[in-house]
């Protein structure tokens, strides 16, 4: 039987890689840092990409932890 892939488009894998990496981040920054290391900037530096897109994909910094949290 063939293996099936699911059409996600560039912006789709783009989107989903860059989210990934910004959970990523909160959990390194955490880990070396503890809590007192976190902030956007921390955060966007790490994963390397703009703290807009915290707010665009996760709304805000205690979101993305969250989504880190749950992960």
């Amino acid at each position: 039987m063939p293996l099936r892939y699911r059409n996600v488009s560039g912006s789709a894998r783009n989107r989903e890689e860059t989210m990934r990496r910004l959970v990523d981040a909160v959990g390194a920054i955490i880990k070396e840092k503890s809590y007192k290391g976190l902030g956007l900037n921390a955060v966007a530096r790490r994963a390397d990409v703009s703290k807009v897109l915290i707010h665009r994909y996760f709304g805000g910094l205690d979101q993305l932890v969250e989504a880190w949290v749950l992960r």
